[in-house]
């Protein structure tokens, strides 16, 4: 099978799919906030970057799939339900760290003025300043009082606390994209090879 005969077979719902999951970091932009955060994290500065990074990996990902066709699990029914179980098994773990990472660190503020609501990452740790002036203020209490920018949250939150939480968030997305356009890529090519010669 060539590469132009597996990616013929994208032309039709694997390949809405795929274009769908893996167009989902900019898809975002033109949500409202309150959906946004559903569809890609925010993660501050390195935002951009990282929307265009799960874009080329969820691309990469149908590559790497490709390249799996010569592989021995292909060749059996057991190989190909056990690749796609696992695959399916990873989007969902992947999902619920993503889910709950979400509610723990990611917090949205209404803005009633401008009619809009912010959505931002926070850190696990606050610094001596937010301790020692908001005390026992809740999250979203200092980020009124401060305001919603990079710098005053670098300043609430521990720089290694942001940074873990940010990429825990990242990651968490990533691997759930990724192993859902590898699910739909190995559909594809599992439905372009036709059925299994060992059972």
């Amino acid at each position: 099978m060539t590469v132009k005969s597996y990616y013929k077979n994208f032309i039709s719902i694997y390949g809405a799919l795929a274009g769908a999951l893996g167009a989902f970091p900019f898809l975002s932009e033109l949500l409202p906030e309150a959906w946004a955060q559903s569809v890609f994290p925010p993660l501050g500065a390195v935002e951009p970057y990282s929307r265009f990074a799960s874009f080329v990996l969820a691309g990469a990902i149908t590559l790497i799939v490709y390249t799996m066709n010569t592989s021995s699990f292909v060749s059996s029914k057991r190989g190909r339900s056990k690749s796609m179980w696992l695959v399916f098994t990873i989007a969902v773990i992947a999902v619920i760290v993503f889910f709950i990472s979400t509610q723990a660190f990611v917090r949205g503020i209404d803005i009633h003025s401008a009619g809009k609501r912010v959505v931002v990452s926070v850190g696990y740790d606050r610094t001596e300043f937010a301790r020692t002036t908001f005390k026992d203020d809740s999250d979203e209490e200092m980020l009124r009082a401060r305001g919603m920018s990079e710098e005053e949250i670098w300043r609430l939150w521990t720089t290694k606390s942001i940074i873990v939480v940010r990429s825990l968030l990242f990651l968490s997305y990533l691997i759930f994209i990724l192993s859902a356009v590898a699910f739909v890529s190995l559909s594809a090519l599992f439905d372009k090879l036709g059925a299994p010669p060992n059972a």
